[in-house]
């Protein structure tokens, strides 16, 4: 099959052999995806307690992620709607979706013999001709191929099966549908032992794909393990190449990944952020002082009943919907009587305040003081800190 215009997806990036870097992905239909960048973890492809409507009044919101067990289930319904999925499900113009074997919000233990999904209906088996009759009518922008998830606790043994599983479908993928490898993140599987995640760099490095996914990232690694294994991975790979990986996401993490190399992090920080009735309030400048309170703070709880009579915003200064419109005291008060309205207006400002963090990094990146941005961050919010833990 001939590769259809709009299905090219290209990167275009600074060359550097590593560090952070500025790139862009185009494909035709969509604007330019610049990165560094969140893909923000999603419902159907759409971020939790948002609408459609909502989601286009968030610019810096360009990335979304949705789970291959999602579509699954939807399957037959995808097929006869003939239009994909971005139009099924209303999903904003201009908007890029990704499509991932995995919910970087759910683990579930899988067997050792096949790429498992689990959906609302039970676990199902998925074969690669299938995924790729999805892939097919779904028409999404980007995708992973079908891969086996491991944890960083499991033996060498489970990661040289899953990488043997993962390098195997998408092998099988591309020798069956070659027109689908501009699109496709090639997933470099093996859990936490390095030689294993080495041999399963060099497997895919020359693949004819668009990216690589780093899987199994986001779930129990420690910070010394991240450091250690990200960059002799991607010292293996093309640099012309984009990386993706999932993240817990919070703002240390982010800029710890970027700092090594990251460009795309699928995340579901904003939406747990949310869903413990928290607003996000660092200052996404820290090496530019402001006055406002909590900015010395990663996020704040509005579910604290001395907020009730709070006429302040949520986060002065933000011109978000929520924080333009609506105070703490409001916002308190429907967390505390469980009016789905709270999560709602909780999480545009927190996918605001996230995805505004992203495109303040890339700046930072252009201009070439990413890393005193950095310094300054964890000047004051380091982990570490009692203060930016709490």
């Amino acid at each position: 099959k001939p590769m259809e215009v709009e299905e090219i997806v290209t990167f275009h990036t600074t060359p550097t052999e590593k560090g952070p870097r500025y790139g862009e992905l185009h494909r035709a239909g969509n604007e330019p995806l610049a990165t560094p960048c969140c893909v923000l973890h999603s419902n159907n492809g759409i971020p939790f307690h948002l609408t459609s409507d909502l989601l286009k009044n968030l610019p810096y919101a360009t990335a979304l992620h949705v789970s291959l067990s999602d579509l699954y289930e939807n399957s037959k319904l995808i097929e006869n709607y003939g239009k994909g999925w971005k139009q099924l499900a209303h999903i904003p113009q201009g908007k890029w979706l990704f499509l991932d074997s995995t919910d970087p919000s759910i683990y579930f233990e899988s067997n050792m013999t096949c790429v498992v999904l689990q959906t609302r209906g039970g676990r199902v088996t998925v074969s690669t001709a299938a995924f790729a009759k999805l892939l097919e009518d779904s028409k999404i922008d980007v995708s992973t191929n079908l891969y086996y998830d491991i944890t960083w606790a499991h033996s060498r043994k489970r990661a040289v099966k899953s990488i043997e599983i993962s390098s195997k479908a998408l092998e099988e993928h591309l020798e069956g549908n070659p027109e689908h490898a501009a699109k496709m993140f090639g997933v470099i599987a093996g859990g936490g032992n390095i030689l294993e995640r080495e041999r399963a760099a060099d497997l895919i490095a020359d693949k004819p794909v668009l990216g690589f996914m780093l899987g199994g990232f986001g779930v129990d690694e420690t910070e010394e393990q991240i450091k250690e294994f990200i960059p002799n991975i991607a010292g293996r790979l093309p640099s012309s190449k984009p990386l993706m990986i999932h993240s817990a996401g919070d703002p240390y993490s982010v800029l710890l990944l970027i700092s090594l190399g990251i460009d795309l992090i699928v995340s579901p920080f904003s939406k747990a952020v949310s869903d413990l009735g928290c607003v996000l309030t660092w200052n996404l400048t820290p090496d530019v002082p402001v006055e406002r309170p909590d900015s010395d703070k990663i996020m704040v709880s509005l579910m604290d009943n001395n907020l009730k009579t709070d006429k302040s915003p949520p986060v002065q200064g933000c011109e978000c919907y929520t924080c333009k419109n609506h105070t703490r005291g409001y916002i308190c008060h429907l967390l505390n009587v469980h009016e789905m309205l709270g999560d709602t207006l909780l999480q545009i400002h927190n996918t605001h305040h996230y995805t505004k963090f992203f495109a303040e990094i890339r700046e930072r990146i252009s201009k070439g003081n990413f890393q005193e941005y950095f310094d300054a961050f964890n000047a004051i919010y380091r982990p570490d800190n009692s203060q930016a833990t709490a």
